[in-house]
């Protein structure tokens, strides 16, 4: 009895996984096991296999976002020159967007090159069509472009989970990101890692007007 009702909380973890890759299902070249597949043609291993998987993703962001908060990074918005690819600014200053950038670079993909390469395939998909490699990938319209166009996006407000990529609109109007964590704060939802004068792990998933949700 012990082992059947093991298997079939595993199955039933599993299943939530794969329902919700199916409402968050990314593009094909970003993930390629089993998320979005039919359950017919996938075994119990692939699909364990695949959850394994993005949960490692997931910790993974979480846990560079959170090595981020104690850099002493203070926001510094000037435009840079960089390096490319796997340019980046200095350790101390970033903006909001270079805490995903960072992040994202822990699990292998350079947000500089990739937003520049689809940007540079089709620029008319993109807010401003000019390439420039040293600032395209850390303004936040570009960004949530590029995230869309790989098929990051997710139900606004639900199915929030660590590693998930939230896009608001401030009080002021301006556009601002930040790296949903496993904690939950006082107010129920869970935590996220932003930057508006330094990296904070703040509960503010609520705080300001949501835009985007996006899970790549």
């Amino acid at each position: 009895m012990e082992k059947s009702s093991t298997g079939a909380t595993l199955r039933h973890h599993i299943v939530r996984r794969r329902q919700s890759r199916l409402q968050c299902q990314r593009g094909q070249d970003s993930q390629p096991l089993v998320y979005g597949t039919r359950p017919d043609s996938c075994s119990l291993t692939r699909y364990m296999i695949a959850t394994l998987l993005f949960t490692s993703h997931a910790a993974k962001l979480v846990a560079s976002a959170r090595d981020q908060l104690t850099w002493g990074t203070r926001y510094d918005s000037r435009y840079v020159t960089l390096k490319y690819p796997g340019g980046d600014v200095a350790k101390d200053r970033g903006v909001c967007t270079d805490v995903i950038i960072r992040a994202y670079r822990s699990v292998g993909r350079d947000l500089q090159k990739l937003i520049h390469d689809d940007k540079r395939k089709d620029p008319s998909a993109y807010p401003s069509g000019k390439l420039d490699s040293n600032i395209d990938h850390r303004r936040v319209p570009n960004m949530t472009t590029f995230l869309r166009r790989k098929g990051a996006s997710c139900p606004l407000d639900q199915d929030w989970q660590a590693g998930d990529v939230v896009w608001w609109k401030l009080d002021s109007g301006l556009n601002h990101v930040g790296l949903v964590t496993d904690k939950r704060g006082p107010s129920g939802n869970l935590m996220v890692i932003h930057n508006l004068s330094t990296p904070r792990e703040e509960d503010c998933l609520k705080s300001w007007k949501l835009c985007g949700h996006f899970r790549w």
